[in-house]
C-alpha cells in the first residue's frame, strides 16, 4: 500500500474525485480516505507544518502499514521558468526552521529523497514533463517574490513549502521508501495576497471566506483572485494526472 498525504483537501480534491475517495476515518485533525478503485492506496490530509507532518505519517503507518509514503501538494516557486502546474520531483530536501531573519546560507538541513522504487510505478503525465529539483520546507507560508527570489538566489533549490522535509523524515524514521511531489501554484514573480498566509497559519478551513472580506476592501483585487484560483485548478490537474500513474505493485520496502 502507498500513503500518499497532503496538506490540504484542494490540492488533491480532483484526484480524490477521480478515484473515488470516501473518508472513512478522522483522527483529530487528520482524514484518512480510501477507494474500491485504488484498494492499495490511503490518501491522508494532515495539515501544514511540522509537527501535523510527523504526526500524520506516524498515524497513518499505525493504521494502515503503508509500504511507501509520498508527500504531495502546492509550493511557490524560487526560480524563473516554472509556471503554474509544473510537476517537481523533490530529489533535494532541505528545511530551515526559526525566524526568517535568522536564515543564512549555513542554516539549513537537509536529505535526499530516497524512492526506494516508487519511481518504477509512474510515468509521465499528458499536460506536463515532470522534472527533478530540490524543494525548501519552512515554518511559514512565504508569499512574497522578493522573498522567493532571495531564496532562489540563496540555496540549491526550485521550489518552497511548508511540510514536504518532515513528512520525509517521518518516513526515514520508519524505514520507508519516500518520495515528494510538487506543482507550481504561485511563479517567482508573484506576491500572494495576506489572507493566504493567515490561513497557512491558521487551517481552519475559511480560506475563501478571508477571501471574500480581502476583496470586499479591496475590489481593484479581484482579477488577481480570479487569477490565483485558476492557477490552483491548474496545479490540482497537474498533481491527480501525475498520481493517478502510481502503482503500488512496483514498490518495495527498504531494509
Amino acid at each position: 500500500m502507498i500513503a500518499i498525504f497532503a496538506a490540504f483537501k484542494e490540492e488533491i480534491r480532483d484526484y480524490l474525485k477521480a478515484g473515488r475517495f470516501r473518508v472513512v476515518e478522522r483522527e483529530g485533525s487528520f482524514l484518512f480516505y480510501l477507494s474500491d478503485l485504488r484498494p492499495r492506496i490511503v490518501v491522508v490530509e494532515g495539515g501544514l507544518g511540522n509537527e501535523r507532518a510527523v504526526e500524520a505519517v506516524r498515524t497513518a503507518i499505525e493504521r494502515y502499514s503503508p509500504e511507501a509514503i509520498v508527500s504531495a501538494g502546492f509550493a511557490g516557486a524560487v526560480r524563473d521558468g516554472l509556471e503554474p502546474g509544473d510537476l517537481i520531483l523533490c530529489e533535494r530536501l532541505l528545511c530551515l526552521e526559526g525566524p526568517a531573519a535568522l536564515w543564512g546560507r549555513e542554516s539549513p538541513r537537509e536529505r535526499l529523497s530516497k524512492d526506494d522504487g516508487v519511481l518504477r510505478g509512474l510515468i509521465g503525465t499528458d499536460r506536463h514533463a515532470i522534472r527533478s529539483g530540490g524543494c525548501l520546507t519552512v515554518p511559514h507560508l512565504v508569499s512574497s517574490r522578493s522573498m522567493k527570489k532571495w531564496i532562489g538566489r540563496t540555496y540549491p533549490v526550485s521550489l518552497v513549502d511548508m511540510e514536504s522535509f518532515w513528512v520525509g523524515e517521518a518516513a526515514s524514521e520508519a524505514k520507508l521508501p519516500f518520495m515528494a511531489v510538487r506543482a507550481v501554484l504561485d511563479p517567482i514573480d508573484q506576491t500572494l495576497p495576506p489572507f493566504i498566509g493567515r490561513s497557512a497559519d491558521n487551517p481552519d478551513g475559511l480560506l475563501w471566506l478571508r477571501a471574500l472580506r480581502y476583496l470586499a476592501t479591496r475590489p481593484a483585487e479581484a482579477p488577481k483572485l480570479i487569477s490565483l484560483r485558476s492557477q490552483s485548478r491548474v496545479a490540482r490537474a497537474s498533481l491527480a494526472g501525475f498520481l493517478s500513474a502510481l502503482s503500488p505493485t512496483s514498490v518495495t520496502r527498504s531494509g
